[in-house]
């Protein structure tokens, strides 16, 4: 026995061939006959068990969804496959699990009906499209906090992705639900197409700034805190975003680079330097005597080695210079850290000085004579020799 009867809309009502097959049984109003009492009481008793039905699964449903959720307790990422199926079962909605219900029960007493299926098939893509938001979420935390753990570098275009892919989940869902209702989807696309090429084109720049953001992320040619030079700048990096990577020189402003300049320069890395080079030379006064010169690489050797992470390479006697004899040390210290190498330095100097101190031997420096003149007359044919003054220059 049908349960309801429909009646034509007035003239006013649009034109069923104007609009989607699916919608055009939307606009005829629906209409509830007389009913006697006898027809009620039979239509009751024939809604009865289907709505029965109907309430009897949603509430199973619902029991079981509240059950597993209890029972899992929220795990963690590093959890495995309950994180995966936990965050599943939570995504489901209660609103859509009594949609089932409805429709169950709709199903049952009729069979059939455009508008029920309709709003059921709204809900469902919905639901669909909120499931794989939160699939996508899940799946990103898990990236973060369980293969990369602490890896800040790479939150930053991972929320990117997380949001182009939200974009791209709603676009098929938008697209399945016109299909749904009759809408033809191809000529959508093609215009979304010719729009997007005039789109794409316009955004070229900020597009390859993107992919150089991502290329940063997941190439990792450096990570925040590292000391960078690109070209004629450099400073330590203080933040990857989507379009630039902002710097911090050492002079104290901020240099921001769009990342596609940035991937085309040539990069020099000093946050991942392993080892440390130092290149001194020590001058010495002509007046040392031999058998001292033959120990001064020996005395360098041990100022250096006295140092944890301190190899010497090499160190000997160089060079005559007008005014100096030169040793030349080359060592390495196993550490890229800047200042610890500064501070050995300091510390070799310091034991050196107080070394040479310790044996008369004195650190040499530029000398200049200067010659003046005598003013006084000559006498007798003969020149009175001019007075010969030396100065020391500052060491």
């Amino acid at each position: 026995m049908p349960l309801v009867s429909t009646t034509a809309v007035s003239a006013a009502a649009p034109s069923p061939t104007l609009l989607p097959p699916a919608l055009a049984g939307l606009t005829k109003i629906p209409h509830i006959p007389h009913l006697t009492t006898q027809q009620a009481i039979g239509l009751a008793w024939h809604l009865l068990p289907c709505l029965i039905a109907g309430v009897a699964l949603a509430l199973l449903l619902t029991i079981s969804r509240r059950f597993l959720l209890g029972y899992w307790n929220n795990p963690q990422p590093e959890d495995g496959w309950r994180f995966w199926f936990y965050h599943i079962v939570k995504s489901i909605k209660p609103w859509f699990i009594w949609g089932i219900g409805v429709y169950m029960a709709v199903l049952l007493a009729e069979g059939s009906h455009k508008t029920i299926h309709l709003l059921f098939m709204a809900a469902f893509l919905l639901q669909l499209g909120l499931l794989l938001i939160g699939l996508l979420h899940h799946g990103a935390e898990h990236y973060l906090k369980v293969r990369h753990k602490g890896d800040s570098t790479r939150a930053t275009v991972v929320s990117m992705l997380v949001l182009v892919g939200q974009l791209f989940i709603w676009l098929i869902i938008a697209l399945m639900g016109m299909n749904t209702v009759g809408i033809n989807v191809t000529a959508f696309l093609a215009g979304l197409g010719l729009g997007g090429i005039v789109i794409a084109m316009a955004l070229k720049p900020m597009a390859e700034d993107i992919v150089g953001s991502m290329s940063i992320v997941f190439d990792r040619p450096f990570v925040l805190g590292d000391y960078i030079t690109a070209g004629d700048f450099g400073g330590s990096v203080e933040k990857i975003g989507f379009k630039t990577t902002r710097l911090r020189a050492p002079t104290g402003e901020q240099l921001i680079i769009p990342n596609h300049d940035l991937l085309e320069s040539r990069l020099r890395n000093y946050g991942r330097m392993t080892q440390r080079q130092m290149i001194f030379t020590i001058s010495v006064d002509y007046g040392t005597p031999a058998e001292k010169l033959e120990k001064i690489p020996g005395w360098i050797k041990d100022a250096i080695l006295a140092h944890e992470k301190t190899r010497v390479d090499r160190s000997h006697f160089v060079r005559y210079t007008p005014s100096s004899l030169d040793f030349e040390t080359v060592y390495y210290v196993e550490s890229g850290d800047y200042g610890l190498l500064m501070d050995i330095q300091q510390a070799v100097n310091l034991a050196l000085y107080r070394k040479f101190r310790q044996q008369g031997i004195r650190f040499a420096h530029p000398m200049q004579s200067v010659r003046i003149a005598s003013e006084e007359p000559q006498s007798e044919g003969r020149k009175k020799p001019g007075t010969v003054l030396k100065k020391r220059s500052k060491a």
